[in-house]
């Protein structure tokens, strides 16, 4: 996995016409770092692990065990960290999100770059998105917490910007279900030319049938970006709704032409 990685999951909330304060001031660095020397982990990470190991067959169970007491002893940074993406990798194989995204984590405290925070989030992201538990709740937070780790070290990046709205788009907070939505509106006022953003409001566009915004939405990103293929590959879709058909026609062969080109 590499970052950005930008999800495509549907977003039920309703689009919304105002927009809550996302500052990008010193202060918001302040507290991205604070929030990195903090230890957030309340979750019951072993019990999730003793859990997860039951439901495994015996001889499955019995690498699973192995590769985590090995990963204890090794004493080379290099080789526990490779460990460790074997042991996320196979958490993610037997579908429990929650473990991958936590090994990632524990490689990211390790390196400590954006780049590993990134993949921790992204991986936490994945487990939020099909866990509607307290693990599903655990994982939102804990992928917001890796990409404001991940602002902390590359402020200036919006990749990280946009994925931390976007954790809070695919697992709302009861408390604030329009935060993520709302943090991406802001994000296209502070830059109003990033085609990352744009596409992501499109997308949330057309999820709550707001055709004609998301036509303003993508052929924005188009202008900017003329074979961008996201926005390329989505505006058919729109067209169809908007009973556009020789457009939806004509962009439905761009996608198919941009998509081969990219082979």
């Amino acid at each position: 996995m590499k970052g950005p990685l930008y999800l495509l999951l549907a977003c039920m909330a309703l689009f919304a016409l105002f927009y809550w304060g996302f500052d990008r001031v010193p202060q918001d660095i302040k507290q991205a770092e604070k929030s990195r020397s903090l230890n957030f982990e309340t979750f019951d990470i072993q019990g999730l692990v003793q859990e997860s190991l039951q439901a495994l067959p015996p001889e499955t169970r019995s690498y699973a065990i192995s590769a985590q007491a090995a990963i204890k002893a090794e004493k080379d940074t290099l080789r526990a960290i490779s460990m460790m993406k074997d042991l996320s990798g196979f958490w993610y194989q037997q579908g429990v999100r929650g473990l991958a995204a936590h090994y990632a984590e524990e490689i990211a405290k390790v390196q400590d770059d954006a780049a590993s925070w990134s993949i921790a989030g992204t991986s936490y992201v994945l487990c939020a998105q099909v866990e509607d538990s307290e693990l599903g709740e655990h994982c939102r937070d804990q992928a917001a917490r890796a990409f404001e780790n991940a602002i902390s070290i590359e402020p200036e990046n919006v990749d990280h910007r946009i994925n931390l709205a976007l954790s809070y788009v695919y697992k709302p907070l009861e408390a604030q279900p329009m935060k993520g939505i709302l943090m991406l509106v802001d994000l296209n006022k502070q830059y109003p030319d990033n085609v990352p953003v744009l596409v992501q409001l499109a997308r949330l566009a057309i999820q709550t049938s707001q055709w004609e915004k998301a036509e303003e939405r993508l052929g924005q990103a188009i202008i900017l970006e003329p074979k961008n293929l996201k926005a390329t590959c989505m505006l058919p879709e729109v067209y169809a709704a908007l009973g556009k058909t020789e457009l939806m026609e004509e962009y439905k062969l761009k996608c198919k032409s941009f998509s081969e080109e990219l082979k």
